[in-house]
């Protein structure tokens, strides 16, 4: 079973993962949200409970209090969804393994398995959500996420990350050494496309107000006629529709719809530079090794990126772009601007060279490695 308590649709590495584990066992993926449709693997839908206003906010005021006086354990099966998803997913049987897609899924997916081995992928830094949070809910859950890493990580079979900095700082923390299991696409057979007149960049992403969106379009702004930006984005919010009032007078800059995961690196194609400027206020930010890196590359773009530790080394073993000298709107602008034809041609170059090493099968042989490796200690594993 692959667990996820996220919507598996708007997620490409849930999708990758699937694919690879239905080439060699029978898969259910169980998750909030549509299910995922992809051929040979069963979805298992997890529906929220349905209750009044005031019931709910009686049970999240129960879990609070219980949390704030550490009882962690207590106030994450006080809730509802969580006993109800854990009794609903007990009735479909036993399964070898399961796959827990999120930190606060793994007590569900020990409690689930039943003594099976639990693989843990950390698709962000523990810290991720309770760090932008204000500080009355970090009071309440960053304990909560501290025990379930204390407590239930060190309890999964075998654990896989996104990025060596999250490795590192898991490992660090319990003891637990994860694999690298990137973000990287499925390899496309694409060429670098002719570098436009203008320059032409593009920005894709989610509309959340964290990525601070409005200093890549400062920025932006501050270049000649050279260059264009685009900004394709996901979700319909009150971020977006300020972004959009920010570049309406702009005719060099525009804010695109969100375009099908499957269509996405083909659409990418026609650009020149992938850029992705993200301040590193956060652990997870300053860690950051995200899908749009390798889909850039994999859409053989130019690649312009801020200081990102985990970034800057991909694109300078790779010559594949500019990092800023800093994460200032003013030096990656500068770096922007130091971009002439001639240089995003030759990176784009390098990025096509890149593309056949930094994609999704070697990613397929360590997930393949690690769940094998796991089921192989229990006794009888049913392979399809």
């Amino acid at each position: 079973m692959i667990l996820t308590l996220s919507d598996p649709t708007l997620d490409a590495r849930i999708h990758r993962q699937a694919d690879f584990l239905a080439a060699e066992y029978s898969v259910v993926v169980a998750a909030i949200g549509p299910p995922l449709q992809r051929p040979g693997i069963e979805a298992f839908e997890l529906r929220w409970p349905s209750k009044g206003r005031a019931p709910r906010l009686a049970d999240a005021a129960a879990r609070i209090g219980l949390r704030l006086a550490s009882r962690y354990e207590h106030a994450y099966w006080a809730g509802e969804p969580m006993r109800r998803w854990r009794d609903e997913l007990r009735r479909l049987g036993r399964f070898d393994a399961v796959v827990a897609n999120d930190l606060w899924g793994v007590p569900l997916a020990l409690a689930v398995a039943d003594g099976a081995p639990v693989i843990f992928d950390a698709h962000e830094h523990w810290t991720s959500e309770s760090a932008s949070w204000s500080r009355r809910h970090r009071l309440s859950m960053r304990g909560a996420h501290d025990w379930i890493v204390d407590h239930d990580v060190p309890r999964t079979a075998s654990m896989m990350t996104v990025s060596p900095g999250i490795a590192h700082d898991y490992e660090q923390r319990v003891g637990v050494q994860p694999a690298l299991v990137t973000n990287a696409p499925y390899v496309s057979d694409l060429e670098p496309t002719p570098v436009g007149d203008p320059i032409r960049l593009l920005h894709v992403g989610l509309a959340d107000p964290r990525r601070r969106l409005e200093d890549t379009i400062d920025a932006a702004r501050m270049l000649g006629d050279r260059f264009s930006l685009d900004i394709v984005l996901a979700r319909d919010n009150e971020y977006r529709r300020r972004l959009e009032q920010m570049v309406a007078t702009d005719e060099r800059i525009r804010i695109l719809p969100a375009v099908a995961n499957d269509e996405l690196i083909a659409f990418e194609n026609s650009y020149d530079v992938g850029v992705f400027l993200l301040p590193d206020r956060f652990p997870n930010q300053i860690h950051v090794l995200p899908n749009k890196l390798f889909d850039y590359i994999q859409a053989r773009l130019a690649i312009a990126i801020g200081p990102s530790r985990e970034m800057a080394a991909i694109v300078n073993e790779w010559d594949c772009g500019v990092v800023s000298d800093s994460f200032s709107v003013a030096d990656f602008a500068a770096a922007l601007d130091s971009l002439t034809p001639g240089a995003v041609a030759r990176m784009k170059a390098n990025a096509h060279r890149a593309a056949a090493v930094l994609n999704a099968e070697h990613n397929r042989e360590v997930v393949q490695q690690l769940v094998g490796g796991a089921i192989a200690s229990t006794d009888q594993p049913l392979r399809a």
